[in-house]
């Protein structure tokens, strides 16, 4: 449900109604809804969500209150109010440096087996949430691959860090985003609903320009930067950006995805110059982004 700051108490209204009719089915199923692990969480820009007042934010479940929250955890991701995802990639970075400290202790075990388990599966796991967002928001995922690749290649802190990835052949933190975007157009069936045919429209349906002929997809129109990392915006572009032969190939999808990453390795990449600093990943655990940066810079003067 949507609407302006104005239009809450209506919201509240209906969610409660809402969640009696979820209690009320739950019983019937001999099931109970635990209100005290159910959250609400508003989204919105910051301007309008300090004009909601925490009076009327909060719904009722029954006999409890369920209040107003800043972030949610759902499926794994960690959501904010303001969907800037920093406390995702926080947790998310921390979770990945706690593992790669425990796995520099541990000597008798395949490093680089461990670490694609522990450590990159994470780095991916629905990463497609963070498209669009800019690179300082990302660069502690990124910290994590420098200090990735240092300890399966057993290397230094002031080691070149770009030939160490092109070795392992691992991509930059964007460039995984990028790579799993496209697969949506490009026909992965997401847990059966085709989703990707509900929201992206081809260029050939709708118009008889040259880029029909090109496999593109249409990019919708958004007024806030915030629309531009929807999917139906996000996926397209990042699909258009991909070579002809790629997108009109009618190949399998291990050979796109094959095809894909051997692209984007070849798109030059945009270092920023802290992210070199992601020496001693024993010294950079439990940290937020900022703490993250202070501490890799000191590490490395």
């Amino acid at each position: 449900m949507h609407g302006r700051p104005d239009n809450v108490p209506e919201i509240v209204s209906a969610l409660e109604d809402c969640a009696t009719n979820i209690s009320a089915w739950c019983v019937a199923k001999r099931l109970e809804l635990n209100a005290e692990k159910t959250g609400v969480l508003w989204f919105g820009a910051a301007a309008n969500l300090r004009k909601i007042s925490s009076d009327v934010s909060s719904i009722r479940v029954g006999s409890t209150v369920v209040k107003r929250k800043t972030d949610i955890h759902d499926l794994g991701v960690m959501l904010d109010a303001e969907l800037s995802m920093r406390e995702h990639v926080s947790q998310t970075g921390q979770s990945c440096f706690h593992h790669l400290c425990r796995l520099r202790s541990v000597h008798h075990c395949p490093t680089s087996v461990c670490i694609i388990a522990f450590v990159l599966l994470r780095l991916d796991y629905c990463n497609i949430v963070l498209a669009g967002l800019p690179a300082s928001t990302l660069a502690p995922l990124q910290w994590v691959l420098h200090a990735a690749s240092l300890l399966v290649l057993d290397l230094q802190p002031h080691d070149h860090i770009s030939q160490a990835l092109r070795e392992l052949h691992w991509l930059l933190m964007d460039k995984r985003i990028k790579y799993t975007v496209p697969l949506g157009p490009q026909g992965v069936d997401w847990a059966g609903t085709n989703l990707h045919h509900r929201h992206v429209s081809s260029v050939q349906l709708l118009s008889n320009q040259r880029s029909a002929t090109n496999g593109d997809y249409i990019i919708p129109r958004t007024r806030r930067k915030l629309g531009e990392r929807a999917f139906s915006v996000a996926a397209p572009k990042a699909w258009n950006r991909l070579p002809t032969e790629l997108k009109t190939s009618s190949c399998s999808i291990d050979s796109f995805k094959r095809s894909s990453k051997s692209f984007l390795r070849a798109v030059p990449a945009r270092y920023e110059p802290f992210w070199r600093y992601c020496a001693a990943p024993e010294r950079l655990h439990c940290m937020d982004s900022v703490e993250y940066c202070k501490k890799a810079t000191s590490i490395c003067q």
